[in-house]
């Protein structure tokens, strides 16, 4: 499972190091990876408080028609590329667990 990268990003980077995270331990630990989470658009996080982190990803996180099927009773680990204030990470966490999951556990490449 992998925190949701908008678009906007992806196209303009041309690559998702999550995405790639994931391929890595999808080969390597034979990991069932699932992207069952979107985030719609939502003001950048860079420059922002962690309680503005909060607000602005408040609803902006969601389980796709499938995702919840999908998660319902497992164990998740969620892939995270970076960690400034854990506002991203809490608030999949949140939308995860209110959709079925039993646990989640994320790990994050870099700490900023």
């Amino acid at each position: 499972m992998a925190s949701p990268a908008s678009a906007a990003k992806k196209r303009k980077k041309g690559w998702d190091q999550v995405e790639q995270i994931c391929g890595v331990l999808k080969k390597t630990n034979r990991f069932k990876v699932v992207q069952v989470l979107k985030k719609k658009s939502a003001t950048g996080q860079k420059m922002l408080s962690l309680e503005d982190r909060k607000k602005n990803l408040k609803g902006k996180i969601h389980c796709t028609l499938n995702g919840a099927s999908l998660i319902q009773e497992k164990n998740i680990l969620l892939i995270d590329d970076v960690f400034t204030t854990g506002a991203t990470a809490d608030e999949c966490s949140s939308v995860l667990k209110k959709n079925g999951a039993s646990r989640v556990v994320s790990l994050t490449v870099a700490v900023d």
